[in-house]
């Protein structure tokens, strides 16, 4: 997971240093990213929840960012 971790702020900070433009205006490009873990126990759809559960948090957080998934974490209604 930690692994999964450095990958993604690795690729979050090459894509902050892009300048992408359109006609006149320098549009800021971020994202926030989430690792979670598969294993062989759980299926595909629970693994992408709990990447989506994560997403929710790294967006509380303030957007541009990497978090992991943890057992702890709570699903947002």
């Amino acid at each position: 997971m930690e692994g999964g971790k450095i990958v993604a702020e690795q690729i979050r900070k090459n894509i902050e240093k892009v300048e992408f433009k359109y006609q006149d205006h320098v549009i800021p490009l971020t994202f926030t990213f989430c690792v979670s873990i598969y294993n062989t126990i759980m299926n595909i759809g629970d693994c992408i929840k709990k990447a989506d559960q994560a997403l929710y948090k790294g967006k509380r957080k303030g957007r541009n960012c990497v978090v992991l998934f943890k057992e702890d974490d709570v699903l947002i209604g």
